[in-house]
């Protein structure tokens, strides 16, 4: 509030933090005049993401992504801060239930769009996620895959309530299907536009927040965890699964997208019982273990089916 103040020259009415977000805390505020901002506060030993984030969005608004604007921040500051815009609405993975099929549609190919402008940003030297557009990044998109079943494993093992035979069956699946990920590009994406940080308003979409990396590698990693996140919560598909050809048309996507989401429920179930920025790690829900542990199986399973398939066809 103070901060708010400060940089706006008027006193908050109402402060009230987000729910969503795993590194930042983030907070609604209304001015005494009526304006609306979002307040992104960061620990100080991840400021260079909050910088970050303002270098690439000032990229993305140049190759024509509705990102929202920066009104002020102070990345060095003790207490590292920025101000943004506040798009009216909300993320999509609040209210898609509600949407018509035509609006899921619509909303599906704004954000495919996104992606495509995206892809007009330089090629990286490497491959993950990066803070600047020089950042020295993994050799090889493969590479940046095997980090992702490390960092779930290690968090499946500080946390003790899930069997690590998934680690084992996930990267068996990997290693089988290693031949469709090799010729992946770095291309720049927005690894972070699923179900939260795309923002509609009545049905349709208005902007994009939350840039704080840029991505680079295949933008179906994306796509996939959009659909991860509508598979855990128990929701269609059909808003990932409308900009999987629209992103990329080549043969192997649907079974790229179907690898990416085996990666990204394995990362689901290692944020188990994590604290992350909350004060206190959250009792495990046992039935959303076991729901994350059948959606997985089913995963795997149509990953082998398609193995199979392959292999008779050759």
């Amino acid at each position: 509030m103070r901060i708010a103040e400060r940089f706006l020259g008027d006193a908050p009415t109402s402060c009230v933090r987000f729910t969503t977000g795993l590194r930042n805390w983030v907070f609604d505020v209304t001015t005494g005049d009526g304006r609306q901002v979002v307040i992104r506060l960061s620990r100080p030993e991840h400021r260079d993401e909050l910088a970050s984030g303002l270098f690439w969005a000032e990229r993305l608004a140049h190759v024509g992504v509705p990102v929202a604007r920066a009104l002020a921040s102070d990345v060095v500051a003790p207490q590292p801060f920025v101000i943004l815009e506040r798009l009216s609405g909300t993320d999509i993975g609040n209210v898609i239930h509600t949407l018509s099929p035509s609006q899921v549609g619509a909303a599906a190919a704004a954000v495919a769009q996104m992606q495509r402008r995206t892809a007009l940003l330089a090629p990286a030297r490497g491959y993950g996620y990066a803070l600047t557009d020089d950042a020295e990044l993994a050799p090889t998109w493969r590479s940046v895959l095997n980090e992702e079943i490390e960092r779930a494993e290690a968090s499946i093992r500080s946390a003790g309530s899930v069997d690590l035979r998934w680690v084992d069956d996930v990267t068996t699946y990997l290693e089988q299907e290693s031949t469709i990920v090799e010729n992946v590009e770095p291309t720049a994406f927005l690894h972070d536009a699923t179900t939260k940080n795309v923002i509609v308003d009545n049905g349709s979409v208005v902007g994009l927040v939350d840039v704080d990396l840029m991505a680079f590698g295949d933008p179906l990693w994306a796509v996939a965890l959009t659909r991860m996140s509508l598979l855990s919560a128990g929701y269609a598909t059909t808003y990932a699964d409308e900009q999987i050809h629209a992103i990329d048309s080549r043969s192997d996507a649907n079974e790229r997208v179907n690898l990416y989401s085996a990666l990204h429920c394995l990362s689901f179930l290692g944020e188990l019982g994590q604290r992350f920025n909350q004060n206190t790690a959250p009792v495990i829900n046992d039935e959303h273990q076991r729901h994350l542990e059948r959606t997985l199986s089913r995963l795997l399973s149509h990953g082998s089916r398609g193995l199979e398939q392959r292999r008779l066809e050759a």
